[in-house]
């Protein structure tokens, strides 16, 4: 029984939900393996509605995945049996309906504060800060996609838990510093608020003292609540005060 509904409304939009779908089949089963980036984010928006959280669509299926897998050819040899080919660094692509193209990327984590590149079992991945962490409680979803067809896309999938995409997208703001991670924590932040951490996957940011890849990410949220508290940020599409007040009252501060 489906408990997270998503509805796609454009040929582009299907092409995403497919590979996501398609990303899900490979990991499946696979341990410290999920699903991450904006799709990780619209489904646990849709598995915990939250008043607030902004719907924002992108266009690919990022999966994470544990190093000693990217090691090896498992995941390389099952996107290609389903059609994909690799094109540069960790991206697979497979045609899909209406000119549109399915494309799927794999990151693997890093001990690191900064998004790089590694070469594991003679391919080039994108390696990401605290996905080992985020991606070690993960929460398993039974997930309906109706198509812009009206048909329905079934799939089951595994993505971290809310904490733990809070702390991916934490590392993508200080990374890149873009509007859609903003946004992200932003949705984030409105399940925490709306919805008992027990269900959620459990939350440990408020740990005192934080440690590792908790204290990183409290660093980085109370950097980015200092920010907007001294400038708020132009042009903004949600009220970024509730985030200040979740990260200072859900997030310990390091010290």
């Amino acid at each position: 029984m489906p408990d997270t509904y998503l509805v796609s409304r454009t040929a582009a939009d299907d092409a995403a939900f497919l590979a996501l779908a398609d990303l899900s089949q490979v990991l499946d089963g696979e341990e410290e393996s999920g699903i991450i980036g904006g799709q990780m984010v619209s489904m646990l928006c849709a598995r915990f509605p939250s008043p607030g959280s902004v719907l924002r669509r992108t266009g690919d299926a990022d999966g994470g995945i544990p190093r000693a897998l990217a090691s090896t050819s498992t995941a390389h040899g099952r996107l290609m049996a389903l059609g994909y080919a690799p094109t540069n660094s960790n991206r697979y692509v497979r045609p899909g309906a209406d000119d549109t193209t399915l494309a799927v990327d794999l990151l693997v984590p890093n001990l690191d504060t900064r998004l790089r590149q590694e070469t594991l079992g003679g391919r080039t991945f994108d390696s990401m800060p605290g996905l080992g962490v985020a991606l070690a409680h993960r929460l398993s979803l039974e997930v309906s996609v109706t198509l812009s067809n009206d048909e329905e896309l079934l799939f089951t999938t595994t993505v971290p838990s809310v904490e733990g995409a809070i702390m991916l997208k934490a590392y993508a703001w200080k990374n890149r510093r873009a509007m859609k991670d903003a946004i992200d924590l932003h949705s984030l932040f409105r399940i925490v608020e709306a919805h008992p951490l027990e269900d959620l996957g459990g939350w440990e940011l408020d740990d005192v003292p934080a440690r590792g890849a908790r204290r990183d990410v409290g660093q980085i949220l109370h950097s980015l609540a200092d920010g907007w508290e001294a400038q708020p940020p132009p042009r903004i599409m949600f009220d970024y005060r509730q985030v200040i007040a979740s990260i200072r009252t859900r997030v310990a501060r390091p010290r």
